[in-house]
C-alpha cells in the first residue's frame, strides 16, 4: 500500500527528484529558482520554478496527486486505522514467530464497523493460535470481510522482513472502471479536467516557459501504463499550450528498493 504524501507547503521536496531526473538525462543544469505558489499568494502560480543559465526558457512545475477512486483517500486512512488496531492486539501473541494476516482494503468508512471487525480478527487469531503449524492457516469472513491469519514458514519471508513477528498484507479489489480507457468514467474525465483548467490559470504567467505537469497517480491509477495515459490524454482537451505531462511515483524499483519512478505521458509523438 503505497502512502499519500503530505500536501501543502512549498513542494520542492517532490519536485527536485524530478528536476534532478531531467538534468541528468536532458544534459541540462535546472535549478531551484523558488516555489512561486508560496511566494505570491495573490493569484494562482505553479509549484516550482527553476531555470539554466544556457536556456532560454525558465521550467516551471505544477504536481498534482490524482486518485481514483474518488473515497482512495479516505479509503487509505481507514485501512491503517484497522491495521493498527489489529497491530495493537496482537503484537506481543505474535512476536515468537513469522505470521501474516491477509484481509481486503477499503472494505469500509465506519470506524464502528472497523473496530468490530478488528476485534473479530483479533478474537478468532487467538482462539486458533497455538493449533497453527509453520505453513497452515485459517481463513474467515466473506466477500470483502474476508481475512485469512497464517502461521509462516520462514522461508516464506523474505530477507529484508523481520524474521519474526505478525505482517499484514492487504489485498485491493479492482473495481473494473479503468482498464479500457474508451470507458474511462466521466468522474475520472472530470478531475482530469479540473486539473487541466487549475494549470491554465497557474501558468498564464509562463507562456514562453517549459511548461510541466508532474502527475503523482495514486490507487487504481497507479500501476497503468504510459499506453494507457496516451490513450486517455487523447480523449481530453486541453485549454492551454502545455509543454509536457510526466508521471513522477515514488514506489518499489526493484523486490527490496524504493525510488523515483518518471515516466513522459505527454507529448504523444516522443511515446
Amino acid at each position: 500500500m503505497t502512502c499519500l504524501p503530505s500536501s501543502g507547503g512549498c513542494e520542492r521536496r517532490l519536485i527536485d527528484p524530478f528536476v534532478d531526473y531531467l538534468n541528468s538525462v536532458e544534459g541540462v543544469a535546472y535549478k531551484y529558482v523558488n516555489c512561486p505558489d508560496q511566494e505570491n499568494r495573490s493569484q494562482a502560480q505553479p509549484d516550482g520554478l527553476y531555470a539554466d543559465a544556457a536556456l532560454p526558457k525558465r521550467l516551471a512545475i505544477e504536481r498534482k496527486t490524482l486518485l481514483w477512486p474518488l473515497s482512495y483517500a479516505e479509503a487509505h486512512q481507514a485501512d491503517h486505522f484497522l491495521m493498527d488496531l489489529i497491530l495493537d492486539a496482537l503484537k506481543s501473541i505474535t512476536n515468537d514467530a513469522p505470521y501474516e494476516l491477509e484481509l481486503y482494503s477499503g472494505i469500509s468508512l465506519d470506524r464502528s464497523r472497523l473496530k468490530e471487525f478488528a476485534w473479530q480478527i483479533s478474537e478468532q487469531v487467538k482462539a486458533h493460535l497455538d493449533r497453527l503449524t509453520p505453513g497452515c492457516g485459517v481463513e474467515f469472513g466473506k466477500s470483502l470481510w474476508w481475512y485469512r491469519f497464517t502461521h509462516q514458514k520462514s522461508e516464506d519471508r523474505d530477507y529484508t522482513e523481520p524474521s519474526r513477528g505478525l505482517k499484514i498484507s492487504l489485498v485491493t479489489p479492482s473495481s473494473g472502471e479503468i482498464g479500457d480507457p474508451s470507458q474511462l468514467m466521466t468522474a475520472l474525465c472530470e478531475g482530469l479536467q479540473k486539473c487541466f483548467w487549475a494549470c491554465e490559470r497557474k501558468f498564464q504567467e509562463y507562456a514562453d516557459d517549459r511548461k510541466i505537469l508532474l502527475i503523482d497517480p495514486h490507487g487504481e491509477l497507479r500501476h497503468l501504463d504510459v499506453e494507457w495515459w496516451g490513450k486517455v490524454l487523447c480523449e481530453i482537451p486541453r485549454p492551454f499550450p502545455l509543454s509536457e505531462i510526466w508521471l513522477g511515483m515514488f514506489d518499489m524499483v526493484s523486490d527490496i528498493d524504493e525510488g523515483w519512478i518518471f515516466e513522459k505521458v505527454y507529448p504523444f509523438d516522443d511515446l
